[in-house]
């Protein structure tokens, strides 16, 4: 354990709290952070931090601390995302969200907070790594498929300094993820994430003439199913796709046959190639429907995220970090990805990247809420391990 990150978190943990705890009290919606993003702008600047970036493709904030350390002159961007859930919190906690029907459902708040307290460490100690740390505060990582993550690359946030390498931590509170643990895994971390929007034009009638008729509404559930079987029948058994229809709108009164259905799905894969595969096989379906119901079709296939994928050496990097900051044991080599989506994955597509999951889940017995509930609460005391994991990888990075 080096002696100097431990005394720093431990020193900046109550303050690490306290940020955490405003930002809970006051979340903002994916492209609407703009107290968030002032916020920690204003955070930035009384940290002594350089080169303090606002508006970055959108509300995106970027800054820099450069060390004074002779030695590599590298970059590591260190990437924590802003944005809230529209979601209504139910957790009675005393630092609950003043604003209504919007919750940090998804621990963002801790990430800005973790990333605000290895930021003010790494700046008090400019001495101990050569190089920049280049912080990325990034909105809108919830609102796939377009997400902020593009927004700030084409805007520069990679560059200026040209970024060498990026690094990102998400809490996770579900079950057997307690605070303490560190979950890593190498390749492919999350799934490809899409969406799609199918919609179906019939002709509507009175419902006792059916015959007359084109049923838009029998039709779409046609599709429904077709899509389940895209995946049981004509996917490989040892690939993975999830296709989950979410809504499905059709008709207006008992006695008419639907003239038009909207339906709206997720999609899920680990390959941009399985991603196309699937397109071909809902295009198939949809050219089918057409045929045997009469009906015409339309799809609007919008690509969404793609998979985060770990570079090995980075990994490599973080589980040393580990086992030197949190322990032998505090990190577990997971081998499933996740089937959720992250756009960290765009910064890593452009830069070797590590992305990890930090537990968070309180061991107390008391009843665990995961990740986008209402009640979705963690234990604070995660942050000391991610602050520790973003500063000790940014300073053995830096100093390589």
């Amino acid at each position: 354990m080096t002696e100097w990150i431990e005394k720093s978190v431990e020193g900046q943990f109550a303050q690490t709290v306290e940020w955490r705890r405003d930002f809970h009290a006051h979340p903002e919606v994916g492209y609407q952070e703009t107290r968030t993003a002032a916020r920690v702008a204003e955070l930035l600047r009384e940290m002594g931090l350089e080169d303090i970036r606002e508006h970055v493709g959108g509300n995106g904030v970027t800054a820099l601390i450069r060390g004074t350390r002779p030695g590599p002159q590298r970059v590591l961007a260190l990437r924590a995302d802003m944005d809230a859930l529209p979601v209504t919190e139910e957790t009675g906690l005393p630092f609950a969200s003043q604003n209504p029907g919007v919750m940090h459902a998804c621990g963002h708040d801790g990430h800005m907070a973790m990333a605000m307290g290895a930021a003010k460490i790494l700046r008090q100690n400019r001495d101990k790594f050569s190089g920049t740390v280049k912080m990325i505060f990034q909105p809108a990582e919830e609102p796939a498929p377009t997400g902020g993550a593009r927004a700030m690359i084409a805007d520069g946030a990679l560059e200026n300094p040209k970024v060498d390498a990026v690094m990102g931590l998400h809490l996770w509170a579900g079950e057997g993820r307690p605070a303490g643990t560190v979950l890593v895994k190498r390749g492919v971390v999350t799934t490809v994430t899409d969406v799609m929007q199918i919609e179906v034009f019939g002709r509507a009638g009175h419902g006792s003439s059916p015959h007359l008729n084109v049923d838009a509404l029998v039709a779409g559930c046609k599709i429904v199913d077709g899509l389940q079987t895209i995946v049981s029948r004509q996917v490989d058994p040892f690939d993975t796709a999830v296709i989950s229809v979410g809504t499905f709108h059709s008709g207006t009164v008992e006695n008419v046959t639907s003239g038009y259905t909207k339906m709206r799905a997720s999609v899920r894969t680990l390959s941009v190639e399985m991603r196309e595969h699937i397109k071909e096989c809902v295009r198939n379906l949809l050219e089918g429907v057409e045929k045997s119901m009469g009906v015409a079709t339309k799809l609007d296939y919008q690509d969404g995220y793609l998979s985060t994928v770990n570079d090995d050496g980075m990994v490599d990097l973080l589980l040393e970090v580990c086992r030197e900051e949190l322990g032998e044991g505090a990190a577990r080599i997971v081998q499933r990805p996740e089937t959720w989506g992250e756009d960290f994955s765009f910064f890593a597509e452009r830069v070797p990247g590590v992305f990890a999951i930090v537990g968070a889940a309180y061991d107390d017995g008391r009843e665990i809420y995961s990740n986008h509930h209402s009640r979705f609460d963690w234990d604070e005391r995660a942050m000391k391990n991610g602050m520790k994991l973003l500063t000790g990888t940014a300073v053995k990075f830096l100093n390589a």
